[in-house]
């Protein structure tokens, strides 16, 4: 791997901003990119008032010039219910067959108030994760389905759906207790795997701790060259929280098993990874303690050695969001979370080797979706 700085960062741009008043599109945050078939590039992203909203959207758009321009896609917000609903990160993925998915999580908030973390108990407001499907590209989508993911309770997915070797779907999601729930708790790292191409769903848990002291947030599964899967995520541990580490699991058996919680030795939290052409994974992920930025990671191809630089930085933030819940117990940690400022990268490949790179970033409620090419070296 090396040991030089290898990239180099292009025409970072303001691409959403969120609207200067408050109002319903006043954030946006939580970029994802997908390449159809017909070399467009799809970009989904959310818009609500606040990070935490009694009403979020997603917004759509089609680049056909790899990232030069963008024009906006019609997308239907709707739960399968056609209920309101404040819907969350969202993440398109090729399912093959000439389809496409798109993995919705949304929150259910009984009255107009913004707060989504019980604070005496950390129960979630009602959480749900479902699917939509297009074979046109994006141009339409069927009606959202509920994934069931009983016995478990109150997921969020954040990682896109995958279709495996062996053609079912999986997807990964981390799991939270209910709002007026008191028992301990902790997030746990799981898949729901389909055999019958999402009509049905098995869920398992991949990573936990029993004595609910690490939360292992936002799983995400790539299908690696050899056909085992990585899983990367984050773990946060309620006694130091905010000192988070990125790990990683393993199957070898199509999901059926994982490898224990492993450390990639990188200090941070959400992350995304991509695949060069050559076999290494490049990490973009977001570290919050000390000097807050999205940093880049070089690992290699079975992804279970990582390496980094000081200078490796894709964003420097200047804000410290981590400030607000300084020497308070973990529920005021949690509900922070909806005031952080900046983070969620995401990548996407273009036809000359290089990368276009997403990402939110802000001050108090009101962020806006940026986007950057990193030039690979």
């Amino acid at each position: 791997m090396p040991a030089t700085r290898f990239f180099s960062i292009q025409n970072d741009v303001l691409f959403c901003e969120g609207t200067a008043a408050p109002g319903p599109a006043h954030n946006a945050a939580f970029p994802h990119f997908l390449r159809c078939a017909d070399g467009s590039l799809l970009l989904v992203h959310r818009v609500g008032a606040q990070k935490n909203s009694p009403v979020g959207e997603l917004w759509l758009w089609r680049s056909r010039d790899d990232g030069e321009t963008w024009r906006r896609v019609p997308f239907p917000c709707k739960t399968p219910a056609g209920n309101p609903a404040d819907f969350r990160p969202a993440s398109v993925s090729d399912i093959g067959s000439g389809r496409i998915a798109m993995l919705l999580t949304w929150i259910d908030h009984p009255d107009d108030s913004p707060l989504l973390v019980n604070p005496k108990t950390e129960g979630l407001l009602p959480v749900h994760i479902g699917w939509t499907a297009s074979v046109d590209q994006g141009a339409t989508w069927t009606a959202p389905r509920e994934i069931d993911v009983s016995p478990l309770v109150q997921p969020a997915g954040n990682g896109p759906m995958r279709r495996l070797p062996n053609n079912d779907l999986l997807v990964p999601f981390e799991t939270y207790k209910h709002f007026d729930d008191p028992s301990p708790w902790s997030a746990n790292a799981a898949t729901a795997v389909s055999h019958d191409n999402g009509k049905t769903w098995a869920s398992q848990i991949i990573a936990a701790d029993p004595s609910h002291q690490v939360s292992y947030f936002d799983p995400h599964v790539y299908p690696l060259r050899d056909d085992s899967l990585l899983n990367v995520m984050w773990a946060d541990d309620r006694r130091r929280a905010g000192v988070s580490e990125i790990i990683w699991t393993r199957s070898t058996d199509g999901g059926r098993s994982w490898s224990a919680p492993a450390p990639t030795g990188l200090d941070g939290q959400f992350s995304t990874v991509i695949e060069l052409g050559d076999g290494r994974l490049l990490m973009l992920y977001v570290v919050r303690h000390g000097h807050p930025a999205i940093r880049m990671a070089m690992g290699s191809a079975d992804g279970r050695e990582w390496q980094t630089r000081d200078d490796w930085i894709f964003h420097s933030h200047s804000t410290d969001d981590l400030a607000r819940s300084k020497g308070k117990d973990f529920g005021d940690y949690l509900q922070n979370m909806g005031q952080w400022t900046f983070g969620w990268p995401a990548l996407a490949s273009l036809p000359d080797g290089n990368l276009l790179a997403g990402y939110y970033t802000g001050q108090g409620d009101r962020s806006s979706v940026h986007l950057a090419r990193i030039a690979i070296r």
